[in-house]
């Protein structure tokens, strides 16, 4: 699944156990806020707030791009949307250089190569 259109967060065939993910919350962002951010606290709160963590069992386990997370079997890799559906040819450089920006995996290459080279020429 796809959250908020910056995330694919799926579990891997070795994940452990019923878990589910979730916002963090406006308590356990309140408590996870760093104390010296370089932008107001109020907005530092509301962006972890929204952030997608793991629970098990009702428990928080962390950030679902976590290490904890990772280590039960939960990815979470990020995508550049709106190019994560469709992809027009002329959008291709840019879709390239967002996705190395957030370190999205390489986008695979157009299965009409040369047709897309010679519309752009």
């Amino acid at each position: 699944r796809v959250w908020d259109g910056r995330l694919r967060i799926a579990p891997q065939e070795r994940a452990a156990g019923p878990f589910a993910i979730g916002p963090l919350g406006a308590a356990r962002a309140k408590e996870a806020a760093p104390e010296a951010a370089d932008a107001p606290a109020s907005l530092v709160r509301a962006a972890l707030a929204v952030e997608p963590a793991l629970f098990e069992a009702g428990e928080l386990v962390g950030p679902a791009a976590g290490t904890a997370a990772a280590a039960r079997g939960v990815t979470a890799v990020p995508v550049v949307a709106p190019f994560c559906r469709f992809l027009p040819g002329f959008d291709l450089a840019l879709a390239a250089a967002l996705g190395r920006l957030v370190g999205a995996p390489a986008l695979p290459a157009p299965p009409w190569k040369h047709h897309i080279i010679a519309a752009q020429a």
